[in-house]
């Protein structure tokens, strides 16, 4: 339906799109259910057919009242078990693996010389990330006292984040302190912070990794960073997705999504781990498209943003940006080229186009 080198819109598609979101009729509707048969039956094989299915369903959930039944079946033959999921996530797809790397080799570097360190995770989630900064500090580091605030809405996450932390705590040559905070991200209040906060520290690092984009309002987000920085952290890691994806204008949104999420899915189709795990993690993926696409404004969940506004958002608030990073052979895939856009601004692309933005903030 497109080149699929540079993931924009076919011409026929763009045009429904338009007539859809103008005046949508039913022989428009009819053709949209064509073009998901189409390529619904093509999807399993043919990586193109496979993205398009995901949009064409999540458009024709935007203007046709959810069928319960209906409701992700085609995407049921393609789910695979959540711990693999979670590993493939964490440990074989790049814009993850990668970041979390960088950002982590970035923390350490902030804490290498201090005594007792504090990291507060914001959207800790299930503490893969935590852990793994644990595991990676070696005998060498003079930190004796790490106190780790995981911040988390989910519960269950939360509690296997501790689990985590704590394993790893087992083989590290300092003494490791959990504190968790159930909250939602933007309902989190200085207090919870300061409380938790040890009586003496050398050292506050705050790590935002894919959590703020779910900030719900723009007004939401500046008072959040505004409350970080009242923390007066030694630094501010904050990754984000670079798409507008908080675009009103619904036809524009969708065309930004199908540029994003056809660079997430052309990563994925690079990856040595066959077909089944490669569809599974589409399909994981296939959740945010109908988000993004489908949704309401007032329901929608992955609001991501372009990166000048996130910048917009640091400079606000009091941030300044500027310290480089440091990327060893480590965090380099074959997938995904990192540059240093300035000082403490890393740019994940992949064929030219900026997918993950990493900013290291500090006031």
């Amino acid at each position: 339906m497109h080149n699929p080198h540079n993931f924009s819109m076919s011409g026929d598609l763009k045009d429904l799109l338009g007539k859809l979101a103008c005046h949508p009729a039913p022989h428009h509707l009819t053709r949209l259910r064509q073009l998901i048969e189409y390529n619904t039956e093509r999807a399993e094989n043919e990586p193109q057919a496979f993205l398009d299915m995901q949009f064409l369903n999540a458009i024709y959930d935007r203007f046709m009242p959810r069928d319960e039944k209906r409701e992700h079946l085609y995407l049921k033959r393609f789910e695979i078990p959540q711990i693999v999921l979670f590993d493939l996530l964490i440990n074989q797809f790049p814009l993850v693996s990668m970041s979390h790397g960088i950002v982590n080799d970035a923390i350490k570097h902030v804490i290498a010389e201090a005594p007792h360190a504090v990291l507060i995770d914001i959207g800790i989630g299930r503490g893969i990330q935590a852990a793994k900064l644990i595991q990676s500090i070696s005998d060498a580091t003079r930190l004796k006292t790490l106190t780790v605030i995981g911040v988390e809405p989910f519960q269950e996450a939360l509690t296997h984040a501790g689990e985590m932390v704590a394993k790893a705590a087992e083989q590290a040559p300092f003494k490791v302190i959990f504190i968790p905070v159930n909250c939602l991200v933007e309902k989190l209040m200085p207090e919870q912070l300061l409380s938790a906060l040890p009586d003496e520290f050398d050292k506050l690092v705050v790590n935002a990794s894919l959590i703020a984009h779910h900030i719900p309002s723009t007004a939401e987000r500046i008072a959040f960073f505004d409350m970080v920085r009242q923390m007066q952290p030694d630094a501010l890691l904050l990754t984000e997705p670079d798409s507008n994806h908080m675009e009103s204008d619904w036809r524009q949104r969708v065309e930004n999504a199908y540029t994003h999420y056809g660079n997430i899915f052309s990563i994925i189709d690079q990856l040595a781990i066959g077909d089944f795990r490669r569809n599974g993690l589409k399909a994981f993926f296939a959740r945010e498209i109908q988000d993004v696409v489908s949704h309401s404004d007032d329901q929608r969940f992955e609001r991501h943003e372009r990166t000048s506004r996130w910048l917009e958002y640091l400079a606000k608030t009091g941030f300044r940006i500027g310290r480089q990073f440091s990327i060893g052979e480590t965090w380099k895939a074959k997938e995904i080229s990192c540059r240093q856009e300035s000082p403490g601004l890393l740019a994940m692309r992949h064929k030219g186009i900026n997918m993950i933005s990493i900013v290291h903030a500090f006031v």
